[in-house]
């Protein structure tokens, strides 16, 4: 009988142990447990692989290089930041362990192609699109024009937190 189990190779081996130290680390960081983002040889020291072999390594395993990874997820962990926090973007760089928030502007530009302020900017523009344009009750009924069409739903569902009212009356 085949044993049909397939097995892992070297290179993935050391992808997912890249992978899984980059989120520690980052929970760490965010955590304050430590207080500077890893160099990718500092990844590569933990896993006891020199750093050239370590990079052609994960290139071989996911066709991107570990700085290309590493830099999606401080970009990752930075757009959650601008859009779900009041943080100043300075505290977010500090957060993010950049020695001066022009850098982290810098680096976020570079990748976004926009200020972390104006992505930030846009962010809300696009949240407060997605909010009703007009709203105004009668009785107990709350009347909003979210998207080109008139809804109505018990205002007493809005105030309590419940939009999921079985489907909202268009008008």
């Amino acid at each position: 009988m085949e044993n049909r189990e397939k097995k892992i190779t070297r290179k993935d081996e050391i992808l997912l142990a890249f992978l899984s130290l980059m989120e520690k680390h980052f929970d760490d960081l965010l955590k304050g447990k430590v207080l500077k983002l890893y160099r990718i040889r500092d990844f590569a020291a933990y896993l006891h692989i020199h750093p050239t072999h370590f990079s052609d390594t994960i290139k071989k395993a996911c066709g991107r290089s570990p700085w290309n990874i590493y830099e999606e997820r401080i970009i990752s962990e930075a757009k959650k930041m601008l859009q779900n926090t009041s943080l100043s973007i300075s505290d977010i760089s500090y957060n993010l362990s950049f020695d001066d928030p022009s850098n982290f502007t810098k680096f976020f530009k570079m990748r976004e192609g926009c200020t972390p302020s104006s992505y930030r900017k846009r962010k809300c523009a696009e949240i407060n699109d997605e909010m009703p344009q007009t709203v105004f009750t009668e009785g107990s009924q709350l009347y909003f024009y979210p998207q080109n069409a008139w809804i109505s739903m018990p205002a007493a569902k809005l105030f309590t937190g419940i939009l999921r009212s079985p489907e909202p009356d268009c008008i």
